[in-house]
């Protein structure tokens, strides 16, 4: 029986049952179940927008359904895309067309890549560039050198990211996953504004996951810290940085999207004929779980009826790419417009907080 066949309710409740043997093996310390119920009202909704795709629809999919979408898209930038989602994105986008750039921190693997797409789709047109998203300094160079040779953008696709590694600070001392996940982003989408807005109608997409469910009490930890030696211990302070890190995502594209359209009517921010989108790709079986081999283990045994293969997780990211049904500001998931998981994440006021403190962190390279 595929996924799609299943109601939504019974397999959100089958992962709340995953995520508490995560609890029992400590990923998520002191969180019981009733309070992961209580956190996920959402996942018992039943589906929000019918849009003809399901959790079993896969990315070439989408894309085959939206092939008239590329006639207009033209070059897409994707961080990450060595790799899982990233990779099979660039893949699929580029079959159909588009002129992608894999930005990757390791150029070596984001060419291995480019050669594996080519080998299926002779005809790709694919540039390996490097880009680190931990380091700012690598994200500025990263889009000088992008604007040296394009001058417009249609899609950026922000999707690299680390998952509960053990705590640590990036190059420019900001807790990893904050960085990584959001903070290089948030600069590039800055770096990249003209070059969108060169596009007429470009948009910005970025992947966020369930776990945004799962931040600091607070939301975001805005002490300076980021939530780095929090005393905690080790285990729940990588997991809460991941669960702000990916709130942070969907708070950004938020303001971002809160901002085209202030912009279009009072002239502000002239972040105007740009559209964000953020989403959750679902349980996807990928590199980003190098840090916990027990989620890959679970993954493969007690929830593998509920893991997606990397060719559907891929889906909601070319839904957002492409489809007209997607839906400028929200949060989607199995390609479809979904309730967020926590109130902060529609908190307006934590939007633009955390929009006026990125800036401040990356002033020094705009």
């Amino acid at each position: 029986m595929g996924l799609e066949n299943l109601p939504r309710w019974t397999l959100r409740f089958a992962c709340l049952l995953v995520l508490q043997s995560y609890v029992l093996q400590g990923l998520y310390p002191g969180i019981l179940l009733n309070d992961l119920m209580s956190s996920f009202p959402p996942y018992f909704s039943g589906s929000v927008q019918a849009t003809g795709f399901g959790s079993s629809t896969t990315a070439f999919e989408v894309a085959k359904a939206n092939e008239a979408e590329f006639a207009e898209l033209k070059t897409v930038i994707i961080t990450g895309a060595n790799s899982g989602i990233g990779f099979e994105t660039a893949r699929v986008l580029a079959h159909f067309g588009a002129e992608v750039i894999l930005a990757c921190r390791s150029v070596d693997k984001a060419a291995k890549a480019v050669t594996i797409i080519k080998s299926e789709s002779p005809k790709a047109n694919l540039t390996p560039m490097t880009l680190d998203t931990s380091s700012l300094k690598s994200v500025h160079e990263f889009a000088v050198a992008f604007k040296k040779k394009w001058d417009s953008l249609d899609v950026l696709v922000l999707n690299a990211g680390v998952m509960a590694p053990p705590p640590s600070k990036s190059v420019d001392g900001i807790e990893i996953q904050f960085a990584t996940n959001h903070l290089g982003h948030f600069l590039l989408t800055e770096l990249l504004k003209q070059p969108l807005k060169n596009a007429g109608s470009a948009r910005v997409i970025t992947t966020s996951s369930f776990a945004h469910a799962f931040p600091p009490p607070e939301g975001l930890i805005t002490d300076g810290t980021f939530g780095f030696g929090s005393g905690s211990g080790a285990t729940q302070e990588s997991w809460n940085c991941y669960g702000q890190s990916k709130l942070a995502n969907i708070l950004h594209a938020k303001e971002l999207q809160r901002r085209a359209v202030k912009g279009s009517s009072k002239g502000v921010d002239s972040w105007t004929g740009i559209a964000a989108y953020s989403l959750n790709p679902g349980f996807v079986r990928t590199n980003l779980q190098a840090h916990w081999p027990i989620i890959a283990t679970l993954e493969d045994t007690i929830a593998r009826p509920l893991v997606k293969n990397v060719q559907q997780g891929a889906a909601t990211t070319v839904f957002c790419a492409l489809d007209p049904q997607a839906v400028p500001g929200a949060y989607h998931e199995d390609c479809s417009v979904k309730p967020v998981y926590h109130a902060h994440a529609a908190n307006d006021t934590l939007a633009l907080s955390l929009w006026e403190e990125s800036l401040r962190l990356v002033s020094d390279y705009l």
